[in-house]
């Protein structure tokens, strides 16, 4: 509940949210100022960063429980740079490829 301020951040993060669950399998709603998540097991997936640095760090966390990729990693630099050596620290498996 209380989520209809996650849409006038640096990306719609209500969208991104459930965008990250979908994309995984799971079944997620967003209705007015709420979000729902109907359980289920997430699945391996490719997620977009969004360039947006909490969607980056939040699908790597994600991730974490069943495998993919993240377009736009990159983007956790702007508010974290230690991310990666902090992740990979605490068991985190993430490697990040910079393209063009």
């Amino acid at each position: 509940y209380g989520v209809s301020c996650l849409k006038i951040k640096e990306s719609d993060r209500t969208k991104a949210i459930i965008d990250m669950l979908n994309g995984c399998s799971v079944n997620a709603e967003y209705d007015g100022d709420k979000i729902s998540i109907f359980g289920r097991l997430p699945t391996s997936a490719t997620l977009s960063g969004g360039k947006d640095h909490r969607t980056v760090m939040s699908s790597a966390i994600l991730l974490t429980t069943c495998g993919g990729e993240i377009l736009g990693a990159n983007y956790y630099a702007k508010s974290y740079p230690e991310f990666v050596y902090d992740y990979k620290k605490i068991g985190g498996k993430l490697d990040v490829e910079i393209n063009g």
